[in-house]
């Protein structure tokens, strides 16, 4: 048990990430935002007493229960408990790197990524960005592409060469708009890109849903690691091709995903709504899922919560296609525990791209 406590513990600074990246969009869509912060209220309130905090649960609870006017300083208590608990906690803190030449920015970047259980640091070069990295554990970088010294796209190329940071997560943030940059960095290997000015809400939730992910598949790992005995008889052997959940409504779109998707390798099976999507996602060894938001029946977001709690999908990278692109709506996302995100309308090659950095990583 103190085991599992101590693995709660560690995992807490990125629910509070989370629970605080929805939390600062209340005033721009405050339905949306009230909705995830309750959702994630929920889920600590079944977790914490299980894992011997009955104090979160508490403060959960209360959260959950709260009449809108109250939700605020309900929510204030909960961070407040969670960070007491999460101080307790001997585990590793998370490096974050900031490369970026503007003061502005990375100090923007700073108070938004500032959390318990994280060391943030900053680059303005590349030469700079390597010391960095040899002298501190980097667990996520956030890289601009316009730096004094070099351009971005090659760091990202070299760290992808080199074994050491192959697998490092890479956010890449650029003013250079179009469609051919962010292919291009896909194709280098960044795990997600954002465009300037980005909002530094969204970008938090996606380091605290990449972290979080991060986090469970360390331990993913290490129970993987114990010895398996041999196959059962007449075991069937596992097929190499990776399998991609769709749950899309639109049957052009849903044409053309599995067509590219296809092409590329993916063995896809695609349902129109959510509810079918569920019925079938835990009999499967999924490599990756791609949801569309706005579905009948069940919703992408409903599907994406409930994927989660499935035990074969807790570590599947989830990717949500949106034509949304609001604040809340992307908050809301990653808090729920998307992966990624794409925009309609997007680029077919942008997407089978970013499908196979998220099955990579």
């Amino acid at each position: 048990m103190d085991e599992l406590r101590q693995e709660y513990r560690r995992r807490l600074p990125e629910r509070i990430q989370a629970i605080e990246a929805a939390s600062g969009v209340i005033g721009a869509d405050r339905a949306a935002s009230e909705a995830a912060i309750r959702r994630l209220a929920h889920n600590l309130k079944g977790s914490g007493a299980t894992y011997g905090f009955p104090e979160i649960s508490e403060a959960a609870r209360a959260v959950e229960d709260a009449p809108s006017p109250g939700l605020e300083s309900a929510l204030q208590r909960l961070l407040e408990v969670m960070r007491a608990v999460a101080a307790g906690a001997d585990a590793h803190a998370h490096g974050i790197l900031i490369v970026d030449d503007d003061p502005a920015i990375t100090r923007l970047l700073e108070a938004a990524l500032a959390s318990p259980g994280r060391r943030v640091y900053v680059a303005d070069s590349v030469a700079a960005a390597a010391e960095a990295l040899a002298r501190h554990t980097i667990d996520l970088l956030v890289l601009d592409l316009v730096l004094p010294d070099d351009d971005g796209r090659r760091l990202l190329g070299r760290l992808r060469r080199q074994p050491a940071t192959a697998r490092l997560p890479i956010f890449v943030m650029s003013a250079q708009l179009g469609a051919q940059t962010q292919a291009e960095c896909y194709a280098l290997g960044a795990d997600a890109f954002f465009e300037k000015p980005l909002d530094p809400h969204v970008l938090a939730a996606a380091v605290a849903a990449r972290l979080e992910r991060a986090a469970g598949a360390e331990a993913h790992a290490a129970a993987a690691s114990e010895p398996a005995g041999p196959p059962p008889a007449g075991a069937e052997p596992t097929s190499l091709r990776h399998r991609v959940l769709l749950a899309e409504d639109d049957e052009l779109i849903a044409s053309v995903v599995s067509h590219r998707l296809g092409r590329a390798g993916f063995d896809v099976s695609r349902f129109g709504d959510g509810e079918s999507a569920l019925a079938v996602a835990p009999e499967t060894d999924w490599s990756a899922a791609i949801l569309d938001v706005k579905m009948p029946v069940m919703d992408g977001f409903e599907l994406l919560e409930r994927l989660r709690a499935l035990p074969n999908f807790r570590q599947v990278p989830i990717l949500i296609l949106t034509s949304l692109g609001n604040e809340a709506d992307l908050v809301r996302g990653f808090a729920l525990g998307a992966s990624d995100y794409v925009v309609k309308p997007f680029s077919p090659a942008e997407l089978v791209a970013r499908v196979r950095r998220l099955v990579r990583a």
